[in-house]
């Protein structure tokens, strides 16, 4: 399924809020728990050097499970915390990820040697140089407008090509770059406010916008075949966010397993009609054999009956022709006596 990106109104930043607030109300427990072994990977990926690359191509996996989950608990079904691993069973099918976490490695490395220089700066009581501060945050936001938008892309598409992917995130971000900036702060006014409760708050925090920006990518993003509804749209400055892309892969698997059924039953139609045509050939074949069984039998007996009676006629022919003699002898005799 082709998608195609959209511009949404500014205001749009808290409605994705709110709807993330909604669905993580539903089932909370499932969600938090999900954020927590989110940020223990985080975690340990900051821990150990070699445990943050293994990070970086795992958590688009678990990622794309975390909008799964969300999209189940959106249409009434019950979720767990193994729903986060679905997709890490599908790895081949979605290997696009990977080449998504290679460019993410690529823009990171700048930000992260630009965070080195100026941690070690702070460290010794010295401001960080601007320069560095400059590529940090150039670089940082370079990599979020990369692969925050693609991430969700390949989920619905993962048939689409790199290039494709990234892109549409710039995109993405490029014009709605008020609407994101809006969302960004209030997702930071609310990480601030989770402080104090620390455990339970920074999970709650992670929750919400992880869903909350799961809202903003189905705001932003539209089906290829609503463009016509989306420039209408876009023209009264509102973006409705009911387009459920999720649904419409559904739906499109839902189709395709339709068709697949319906082309089985032509199919065994076609097998059983076939069986009762080679039926019909073998009794039909039955019937010839037995006819010409008949038609032989008949054309024996026949032959047989008319065998018979010229029998018969032989058998008549040769009293007639001893009678005659008979005659012929007493006549002679008769003659004899006279004389």
């Amino acid at each position: 399924m082709q998608l195609a990106v959209s511009r949404v109104n500014s205001l749009r930043a808290f409605s994705w809020i709110k709807s993330g607030w909604r669905l993580f109300t539903q089932q909370p427990a499932p969600f938090m728990a999900i954020a927590g072994i989110l940020m223990a990977i985080q975690l340990l990926a900051s821990l150990v050097p070699l445990a943050s690359y293994v990070a970086v191509f795992l958590l688009p996996f678990l990622t794309i499970g975390l909008y799964q989950v969300a999209s189940k608990v959106e249409q009434g079904e019950q979720v767990s915390v193994n729903d986060l691993f679905h997709y890490l069973s599908r790895i081949r099918e979605y290997r696009v990820l990977f080449r998504i976490s290679l460019v993410s490695i690529l823009l990171s490395i700048p930000a992260s040697m630009a965070g080195s220089n100026m941690a070690e700066a702070m460290i010794g009581g010295l401001p960080p140089a601007l320069d560095q501060l400059v590529i940090f945050v150039l670089f940082m936001g370079l990599n979020f407008m990369a692969t925050a938008f693609s991430i969700p892309a390949a989920w619905v598409n993962p048939n689409s090509s790199v290039k494709v992917l990234i892109y549409q995130s710039f995109q993405a971000g490029w014009q709605n770059v008020v609407p994101m900036t809006i969302y960004g702060i209030v997702i930071m006014a609310i990480w601030m406010v989770s402080m104090p409760v620390i455990l339970i708050g920074w999970l709650i925090a992670l929750s919400l916008s992880n869903l909350s920006f799961y809202h903003a990518f189905l705001d932003i993003y539209q089906p290829v075949n609503n463009a016509e509804s989306n420039s209408q749209a876009q023209s009264t400055g509102e973006q409705s966010s009911d387009a459920e892309i999720p649904a419409v892969a559904d739906a499109q698997e839902t189709n395709t397993e339709t068709t697949e059924n319906r082309r089985t039953e032509r199919e065994l139609t076609d097998e059983e009609t076939l069986k009762n045509a080679a039926a019909d050939r073998k009794l039909s074949s039955s019937d010839e054999v037995e006819r010409v069984s008949t038609d032989d039998t008949q054309s024996e007996r026949a032959q047989s009956e008319k065998t018979a009676t010229e029998d018969s006629e032989v058998q008549v022919k040769d009293e007639t022709s001893s009678q005659e003699t008979d005659v012929k002898d007493i006549k002679s005799s008769d003659e004899l006596d006279k004389k």
